[in-house]
């Protein structure tokens, strides 16, 4: 039998556990189409199907001889990984992958944690699926994480945050006509969430600006040329305001992952005193 790449192995094991191949999407931050790939490459490597029913997700007797090997695999190769990465003399930098539209929150209370301990820290502001990406790659030491499902976040510190609309000051949102919206391309959490929200409402909208990049989306707004979903802590540390007359977005769930970096510890211990008194 041919060797099995652990990144194909992940995926079908966050599918069984989160019970769905777009919830294991998202936890992973690949696309539907890819985790779905990567399962069906490892029932041609094993040479045999893995569930019984693609739609319940029912395993058959080699799906379920699999998913427990693959669980323990994939716990030895994170811990060999974590203990690759502590005994690394000269990485003493922590890696902290923090969603753009957060860093103005979190940044002041990291910088006087790196500072007070004299410990070194890099922060990557980036698109949530690249930072879960970049995190399940073992190139960030820690990472927040918004998503919507808890399942593998059982033991990790979670938040609850509310997403609301957000413009420029001094920007008037129409009442009648077409809303003009800034959001994030396709896949992306917070579009999902607001493009639900509008239709819930029955609200219209036109699109006037998409961008991954949350500078532009910012840059978007201080143009006054719409509104965008935002995490609402946020707003007011952007310089923005939260639009009265619209209903609410959603909540999504905020975890907080680290690996077992020694030198992480007192950074985890930051973020979770910002996190507390925000949400």
């Amino acid at each position: 039998m041919r060797s099995m790449p652990i990144d194909i192995l992940r995926a079908f094991y966050t599918v069984v556990t989160l019970k769905g191949f777009t919830r294991a999407a998202e936890h992973l931050g690949r696309s539907r189409p890819t985790i779905s790939l990567q399962v069906k490459r490892l029932e041609e490597l094993i040479g045999r199907p893995l569930f019984e029913n693609n739609l319940r997700l029912t395993l058959t007797s080699i799906g379920a001889i699999c998913f427990e090997h693959v669980g323990r695999i994939l716990n030895d190769y994170d811990q060999m990984i974590s203990a690759i990465e502590d005994n690394k003399v000269e990485n003493n930098c922590i890696r902290i992958g923090v969603p753009a539209e957060m860093a103005t929150l979190v940044m002041p209370q990291l910088s006087l944690t790196g500072t007070q301990n004299s410990c070194k820290f890099d922060i990557y502001c980036d698109d949530q699926n690249v930072l879960i990406g970049n995190y399940n790659s073992n190139i960030l030491d820690i990472v927040l994480i918004c998503h919507r499902s808890t399942e593998l976040s059982s033991k990790k510190p979670i938040w609850r945050a509310p997403i609301a609309w957000a413009c420029a000051p001094g920007y008037v949102v129409p009442r009648s006509e077409p809303l003009s919206v800034i959001l994030p391309p396709p896949g992306s959490l917070y579009r999902q969430l607001a493009i639900d929200s509008l239709a819930a409402t029955g609200r219209r909208y036109e699109i006037a600006c998409v961008s991954a990049n949350f500078n532009v989306l910012k840059a978007a707004l201080d143009a006054k040329l719409g509104i965008s979903p935002m995490i609402a802590p946020a707003i007011a540390a952007l310089g923005m305001q939260e639009v009265q007359n619209l209903s609410s977005i959603a909540e999504i769930n905020i975890a907080l992952s680290s690996r077992s970096k020694k030198r992480a510890s007192i950074f985890v211990d930051a973020l979770s005193n910002v996190m507390d008194e925000l949400f």
